[in-house]
């Protein structure tokens, strides 16, 4: 009687490993995708949450933009983009001294970034199915703005 495996034995079993991992490995990934989605999305509503919290105390959303009626953008052709949801400029997290009425912080320090490593935006000019939108958003894994990618929470429609 023959002790030990065959080349052959050996071979299929190496295949059959690497086949279960990869397998493994894509199911991980998309795992880890989905995850840092619903992450940021999760940020994206309590964004949204210390929005309200400014506005019910200075009437105003981040960069000085009126809530509820027409944007900046369609007021006087200045299209309202913050680039960084956390900065002085938002007044959510610290103020840069011209919100009137401003009692926050209202956002949590640890949300300044998305889960990609790139700061949240805000902008006035989003486009979603032909119709202008002002959003809060991650540019998502490519880190770049407009693109299928991004993950947008949708504010109000821009008349």
């Amino acid at each position: 009687m023959k002790k030990g495996f065959s080349v052959l034995e050996i071979i299929i079993s190496i295949s059959i490993i690497v086949t279960i991992a990869a397998y493994a490995s894509t199911n991980l990934k998309k795992s880890r995708n989905k995850a840092a989605e619903q992450h940021a999305q999760t940020s994206l509503n309590q964004i949204y949450i210390a929005i309200q919290s400014l506005e019910q105390d200075s009437r105003v959303w981040p960069g000085h933009q009126l809530p509820f009626y027409d944007s900046l953008s369609s007021q006087n052709g200045i299209t309202q983009v913050i680039e960084d949801i956390s900065s002085p400029e938002a007044g959510l997290l610290n103020t840069d001294g011209t919100y009137i009425g401003w009692a926050g912080p209202y956002l949590d320090a640890k949300i300044q970034n998305d889960p990609y490593a790139d700061t949240f935006f805000m902008r006035s000019d989003y486009m979603i199915d032909d119709e202008q939108y002002v959003v809060i958003g991650s540019r998502g894994p490519d880190r770049t703005t407009f693109t299928a990618d991004d993950i947008i929470l949708p504010l109000r429609l821009n008349q």
